[in-house]
């Protein structure tokens, strides 16, 4: 089995926990958005936003389980991705690097004298 087989399916299961978690911020907001609806409609009491309680359970079920499905395919993406060797050093602030050890190396030899 090839190397890099495991790391590309650990980042897959970090996107798809990141798209879990944007669905579980989205119901939330809807939750909320349902909630405060209700709560003007009852001039602000509580209790009676919640009367029909059976489908506000079963929002906050499908919302928990965006948000536990979430966090075990960003944990177990995490746990695979780790596994991947670091990528090698692209190079593209070579010249940069340069410019400052060029500078460093006058001020050092302006300082001696």
């Amino acid at each position: 089995m090839d190397e890099d087989f495991i790391p590309r399916v650990g980042t897959f299961f970090i996107l798809l926990g990141i798209c879990m978690a944007i669905l579980f911020g989205a119901s939330l907001l809807t939750l909320v958005n349902e909630y405060n609806a209700q709560v003007q409609k009852t001039d602000s009491s509580w209790q009676a936003a919640f009367s029909n309680s059976q489908s506000s359970i079963e929002q906050q079920k499908l919302l928990f389980t965006y948000l536990g499905g979430a966090i075990l395919s960003l944990g177990l993406g995490a746990l695979m991705r780790r596994k991947a060797p670091p990528p090698p050093p692209s190079g593209r602030f070579s010249g940069f690097k340069n410019l400052l050890a060029r500078r460093s190396k006058k001020n050092n030899q302006s300082q001696k004298k």
